[in-house]
């Protein structure tokens, strides 16, 4: 995604006079966490492009990679579009402006005078841009279900800086990747606590087993217990399948395998050694 800067007018430009590349865009806006707090749409017959106000005031042209009016590519990715959008809280409205406008938007060439006459400009009314989302993106949006197209991404913020090379490889063998994480996490507790054993034998040394190796100061036994049970259940449900036989998953399910694991990191790096008795 190709982000580029306009000495005449104060904008960053996204995407492309195609549709992909600006649905790429607004999602990778929205995935990266950017408060996007109005959504000005440009319209020029069936062709449209995408004014984004976010935090801070700064403005995103998104470029007219979207339309309406027929059944097709851009109309369905411009429905699910606007309707991302209003799940996340944007307020929109609609603009009609000259063809030309559009097309200094696709070059980046927007001007000051531009972005004077939208905000001078009286919005479409009666609204009409409610017209342009079909009813699936609408059920999608009723049902919670509308940003399972979005394509699966390590929040690399919260993995653990043990996973860290396996996280940033992810996806060139998730497998293998989810493989070595489980390895990982056996060789750790197994050198902290002086071990052979592999798999829920391991755990319940570690965590349960009197005298107690590893512990979770001020848990309760019976949280303790829960965060055993967790390490031995991952490892049973997850990690042995896997180590067995060949695995077929989604790329959403491989992600969340990932987190589960990285969960499981992160609580044994929390784990204090307990002072050996003599």
């Amino acid at each position: 995604m190709r982000i580029s800067r306009n000495d005449n007018a104060p904008l960053s430009y996204l995407g492309s006079p195609y549709t992909k590349p600006c649905l790429d865009a607004v999602v990778t806006l929205l995935q990266g966490g950017l408060a996007i707090r109005r959504a000005d749409i440009l319209t020029a017959t069936d062709r449209h492009g995408l004014l984004l106000a976010l935090e801070a005031d700064d403005k995103v042209a998104v470029k007219s990679g979207f339309a309406s009016g027929y059944v097709g590519e851009a109309p369905r990715t411009f429905s699910y579009v606007l309707q991302l959008l209003r799940e996340h809280g944007a307020e929109i409205d609609e603009y009609r402006v000259e063809p030309a406008l559009l097309d200094r938007l696709d070059r980046s060439a927007l001007r000051e005078s531009d972005l004077s006459m939208i905000d001078g400009a009286t919005p479409v009314r009666p609204m009409r841009w409610f017209d342009y989302i079909l009813d699936a993106h609408r059920a999608a949006g009723r049902t919670k279900t509308l940003w399972s197209e979005f394509p699966p991404v390590v929040p690399f913020a919260i993995v653990d800086p043990r996973l860290m090379d396996l996280a940033l490889g992810f996806w060139e063998d998730p497998d293998a990747r989810l493989t070595d994480a489980y390895r990982r996490l056996e060789d750790m507790v197994r050198a902290r606590i002086g071990s052979e054993e592999h798999g829920a034998n391991l755990f319940e040394k570690a965590f349960r087993n009197r005298p107690t190796r590893l512990a979770w100061p001020g848990l309760l036994q019976a949280e303790t217990a829960a965060r055993t049970d967790l390490f031995k259940s991952v490892f049973g449900a997850f990690r042995n399948p896997r180590f067995h036989r060949e695995l077929a998953h989604r790329p959403d399910a491989l992600l969340s395998e990932l987190l589960l694991i990285n969960q499981l990191f992160r609580l044994e790096r929390e784990a204090v050694k307990v002072p050996e008795v003599e």
